[in-house]
């Protein structure tokens, strides 16, 4: 289960609280889409390292200026 939604006009918050964690790549692919400027992932939400490496070059695809880190 997931949820996406505006915090302010400025400020989008993605809460996941699935098993799968971000295995999810239309989530993900919606979330670049919204082109933000930061995005910010928990690094032991990610089921593997490749799993990580997907998310990453999809927002260097779809979403270019957003800074991806992950914590």
């Amino acid at each position: 289960m997931s949820w996406l939604g505006p915090v302010t006009a400025d400020v989008l918050c993605l809460a996941s609280y699935s098993a799968s964690r971000w295995r999810e790549s239309a989530l993900i692919k919606e979330l670049a889409g919204h082109e933000p400027l930061r995005v910010v992932f928990r690094d032991n939400g990610f089921v593997s390292d490749a799993v990580k490496i997907n998310v990453e070059q999809i927002f260097r695809q779809l979403s270019p200026v957003t800074e991806v880190k992950s914590l």
